[in-house]
């Protein structure tokens, strides 16, 4: 059925707002008749268990669906090792949450953090703070490796130097091969590492947009072992274009078309998540940079997109950049134009 992913999305949202505190008066109603809707779907079997034992959990009075419960949270905990577009993610990930918070897993602590890190790959961060502070509640049952996966995901989603700190005290104990260990590795150029973004900060001073994008790839790299998607890929793209020695403006296009893409596939979770806006600020700030007519008329570009996708908030020309910029972009248009030849004279 074609509403099957809205339905889904609209469930998740429901079902996070009760993770999160953030419930409104109505949502029972409106999280039991969607999993009902969901039911309707052949399609969607799996996430109708999801979604109607995830609003029981949520919502729901005891002993309504004890015999069914153990089940639900053996299928959520199998969907989550599988591909998910992002709204089954979310939907399981809330889920999932709230059996645990409702005592009604038989490993509590771990499947919060499960969630955490799940929700957290799909930039679900609030839902993801909010699993990993409840596993991070009970530290004393998790594991070395389950609280650093946890702290991990405060670090990230707060940048907080005190849970940066313990994360990769808890980290370095563990044996290299943790699958804590290697995410803590991957995260580290962002977290811990602050050379290569010292770099950055150096090159954009000099207003050499060539090496501060050179000094941004490494860095991107390392966030795209730990969590790629078409947000990442694109950005990386974009500043491997912005490192040639002449702008690539083809390859800035396809990557930029790509954040663009997973931006308003985004749309119905939101708020645009920290890590996309700041990638999109730097990417509107290094082509502004030098005010060349192709970087320009990139730039204007790529904001007449956000802005035609509902997505204006996200990114805007510097202020100050404004005059400049429309200059060299109509310069642009003008070596395009053969009627415009005394335009591109004059800018």
């Amino acid at each position: 059925m074609t509403e099957g992913p809205d339905v889904v999305s609209a469930l998740a949202e429901v079902l996070v707002r009760r993770c999160v505190g953030r419930a409104v008066p109505g949502d029972g109603e409106l999280a039991r008749a969607l999993a009902h809707a969901l039911g309707n779907d052949t399609d969607a079997v799996d996430l109708f268990a999801v979604g109607t034992v995830g609003a029981w959990a949520g919502f729901g009075g005891d002993g309504q669906l004890d015999d069914t419960v153990a089940r639900v949270v053996d299928l959520c905990r199998g969907l989550l090792r599988t591909e998910l577009p992002v709204e089954a993610r979310t939907l399981v990930c809330a889920a999932l949450g709230l059996l645990a918070a409702r005592d009604a897993t038989n490993q509590r602590e771990m499947d919060f953090v499960n969630v955490a890190t799940s929700a957290r790959a799909v930039e679900q961060h609030e839902l993801a703070l909010w699993a990993a502070q409840r596993a991070l509640d009970s530290r004393e049952a998790l594991s070395q490796s389950h609280r650093a996966l946890a702290l991990l995901t405060v670090a990230v989603i707060t940048r907080d130097p005190a849970a940066v700190a313990e994360a990769y005290a808890t980290a370095d104990s563990l044996d290299a091969e943790d699958v804590a260990a290697r995410a803590a590795r991957a995260l580290a150029p962002t977290l811990r590492d602050s050379g290569g973004l010292t770099a950055v900060g150096e090159a954009v001073r000099a207003r050499d947009r060539r090496s501060a994008a050179e000094s941004l790839l490494p860095v991107f790299e390392d966030l795209r072992r730990s969590a790629d998607d078409e947000l990442l890929s694109g950005l990386y793209e974009a500043f491997a274009a912005m490192g040639a020695a002449t702008l690539d403006v083809e390859r800035a296009r396809r990557g930029l078309t790509g954040v663009v893409g997973h931006l308003r596939g985004r749309q119905r979770f939101g708020e645009v998540p920290p890590v996309a806006r700041a990638g999109v600020d730097m990417v509107a700030d290094l082509l502004a940079l030098d005010s060349d007519p192709a970087a320009a008329n990139v730039l204007t570009e790529f904001v007449e997109a956000l802005a035609d996708a509902g997505l204006s908030e996200v990114a805007a020309i510097p202020g100050e950049g404004v005059p400049v910029l429309v200059q060299a972009r109509l310069a642009y248009l003008a070596q395009k134009s053969p009627t415009w030849t005394d335009l591109a004279a004059y800018a």
